[in-house]
């Protein structure tokens, strides 16, 4: 019998059970009277006693009125287990044929048992509490545990009525057996809590939203991404104005879903804390009964990270392209150079002519040196240059070299140096170094045409895995030596940040920059 079936036939019996009961105290002159085989129902005009009849040769006869026949086979035959208790000592008092069937007992051993006896001990308590006070009518007393003769568990949902048997108060139990409805149920509930605990513990989020962009539900993985405390401060933002950077790019998605039935697709999202991050959606629309859509289902992928790494990637594929040109340019332009240095000497020491040549060759000289420089620049930045490593005190470098900025940056700005209290030791070049603190200089000195401040500081600092992640360099832990050069310039903006160390990538006017002082201090610092 499937559940539906049982639930109808319970709510007709409980139906049944409290009409038979109105229809008792209605009639109180009208009681009846059962042993373990015969019962007589029988009027009496102001009595509620009644005869046992032992062997009477028409069994069960409960009176002439059709009506009482009818409650007769009412609690005789009902598919459905009866019985009768005694509200005091709760003694079994009379039991129909499916109580027999259903628990095992025979009626003689039912009417020599108490309630007691078909709980389980541990529910006894929890069973006397309910029976006190008694109750004057029907009413529905739960679902209960019950145990059969062979020891066997079933869950029945129990009807109590009162009424009054050889003038004692007792009450009429209906037992309907739920056993596969409460199971069915347990297994619901344990189903949905090992798919909540799947929703839970995923390290991708989840969540679901109305059709007008409401959170209705996400898992804590979501709550923790968007950077809030707990769940209950995430549910119920609107997705289109809290959480996406462009509004546009919700529309979308929904126009998409609305015709595809999923979603697949990359956005950028706002956390709390107003950082953007970049999100990779999928998910499906789950329609109504009536076609329309009920709500979204979407998982959420944190890409930033990775998106991050891929354009580093790209980033040095490029520079490492690049930087193999400039190599390949810079040997060759340093031939070219050394034939020209050479003849320009020769010039320089030619008898004839003497001032003329001289001042032609000077130039020679002067614009080979210019090239000769461009030349290491570009060496750098391929970090093809030679090194000639030593063991150095940045702040020693530093100190030394900075004496002369001041005349290279000029009056209208102020140079401070501020180094580090203990030595910033390091294996470099101390050529190299030096230049890695010049371009920065010589930037921030054209930064500025109005005057303002340089700071040069030095300071050791010990890096860990979790700073490389949270910046994104490719830098193994350990320790290291910070040299800083800041400035009280215009500053740079997003589009030219992402681009400062590219090669000959220049905000100056044509003319006045070559485009490698960056990249230069970049191929420095990777070479080192």
């Amino acid at each position: 019998m499937d559940l539906p079936t049982i639930r109808k036939q319970s709510e007709a019996l409980k139906r049944s059970v409290k009409k038979f009961s109105r229809w008792k105290l209605q009639n109180p002159v009208l009681t009846f009277t059962i042993n373990s085989c015969r019962c007589e129902l029988r009027h009496g005009i102001g009595s509620n006693s009644f005869d046992k009849l032992s062997d009477c040769e028409d069994p069960m006869i409960f009176g002439s009125s059709k009506r009482e026949t009818q409650y007769r086979l009412l609690f005789e035959k009902n598919p459905q287990p009866l019985w009768v208790y005694d509200q005091r000592s709760l003694r079994f008092l009379a039991v129909n044929e499916a109580a027999v069937m259903k628990y095992g007992y025979s009626q003689s051993e039912f009417l020599s048992m108490t309630l007691m006896d078909i709980r389980p001990y541990e529910d006894v308590p929890a069973m006397l509490k309910s029976t006190l006070p008694a109750r004057d009518s029907a009413h529905n007393a739960g679902i209960w545990r019950h145990r059969t003769k062979d020891g066997q568990l079933i869950h029945v949902d129990i009807t109590e009525s009162p009424l009054e048997f050889e003038g004692q108060p007792a009450g009429l139990i209906l037992a309907i057996d739920v056993t596969r409805q409460v199971e069915a149920e347990y297994a619901l509930r344990r189903s949905e809590q090992k798919y909540r605990e799947l929703v839970d513990n995923a390290r991708m989020g989840i969540y679901r939203s109305n059709k007008e962009g409401f959170l209705s539900d996400a898992n804590p993985a979501l709550v923790t991404l968007l950077g809030y405390a707990t769940k209950e401060e995430l549910i119920g933002r609107r997705l289109d104005c809290e959480i996406y950077v462009k509004v546009e790019d919700r529309d979308l998605i929904l126009r998409r879903a609305e015709s595809e039935f999923q979603v697949d697709a990359e956005v950028s999202w706002k956390r709390k804390d107003g950082n953007i991050i970049i999100v990779r959606l999928f998910g499906q629309t789950i329609r109504a009964d009536d076609g329309g859509i009920s709500h979204y289902d979407v998982m959420v992928e944190d890409i930033t990270q990775q998106r991050l790494m891929e354009r580093q990637l790209r980033q040095a594929q490029k520079m490492e392209a690049v930087g193999q040109l400039a190599s390949g340019v810079a040997h060759d332009f340093n031939n070219l150079l050394m034939v020209m240095m050479a003849a320009a000497n020769m010039i320089q020491n030619s008898p004839s002519n003497q001032a003329t040549v001289s001042k032609y060759a000077d130039q020679v000289v002067q614009a080979s040196k210019r090239a000769a420089e461009l030349t290491n620049q570009l060496l750098a930045f391929s970090r093809q240059q030679p090194q000639r490593l030593a063991a150095l005190d940045v702040n020693s470098v530093v100190s030394e070299f900075c004496k002369l900025l001041p005349k290279l940056i000029g009056e209208h700005i102020q140079f401070t140096l501020v180094p580090n209290q203990e030595p910033c030791r390091v294996l470099a070049d101390r050529g190299q170094l030096e230049q890695v603190i010049m371009n920065p200089v010589v930037n921030a000195r054209d930064a500025m045409p109005n005057g303002g401040k340089i700071i040069v500081e030095t300071n050791n600092f010990s890096l860990d895995e979790n700073y490389a992640q949270l910046h994104g360099a490719d830098v193994p832990p350990g320790p290291y030596v910070m040299l800083s050069v800041s400035d009280t310039g215009c500053g740079m903006d997003e589009a030219t940040r992402a681009k400062i160390f590219e090669p000959f990538f220049t905000t100056k006017e044509q003319g006045k920059g070559t485009g490698l002082g960056l990249a230069t201090v970049y191929g420095i610092v990777k070479q080192s």
